[in-house]
């Protein structure tokens, strides 16, 4: 499972987060949010084009950090802020590479999605993280 290893547990856990409330901040998303993940995402893409991850890294804080807010679950910063230093080194990794243009499609399948589906969408995305981590054990 995704995630679910012993060193990729923390990311699963908080996906499990994200999701809990995924459905509650994905239906208070205003049309102002959207065009603010929208073009947090057409930023990530030109920096993964570029090659600049720190650009990417900036980006898809932005993306994610709106869907964030809107949770409105204060346990989710506190998550992340916990496995930020993990999920960086990873984020790196994956952003340095071809594999990082994959977060680009999935987020706009995220504002594509009808609210219902947006929280699972959310969790697969964060969880490509954890399959990372697993991956990188083997």
């Amino acid at each position: 499972m995704a995630g679910g290893g012993p060193r990729g547990g923390g990311v699963a856990r908080a996906g499990d987060v994200l999701r809990g409330d995924g459905a509650a901040g994905a239906s208070r998303l205003t049309d102002a949010d959207r065009e603010a993940m929208r073009a947090a995402n057409d930023r990530f893409a030109y920096a993964l084009r570029d090659g600049d991850v720190d650009a990417a890294l900036a980006a898809d804080d932005a993306f994610h950090g709106v869907f964030v807010t809107a949770a409105a679950n204060a346990e989710i910063p506190r998550t992340l802020e916990r496995l930020m230093p993990r999920i960086r080194r990873l984020e790196r990794l994956r952003f340095g590479s071809l594999s990082g243009r994959a977060s680009v499609k999935q987020h706009a399948e995220i504002l594509l999605a009808a609210p219902e589906d947006v929280a699972d969408l959310v969790k697969q995305n964060w969880l490509s993280l954890g399959a990372l981590i697993d991956r990188s054990f083997e």
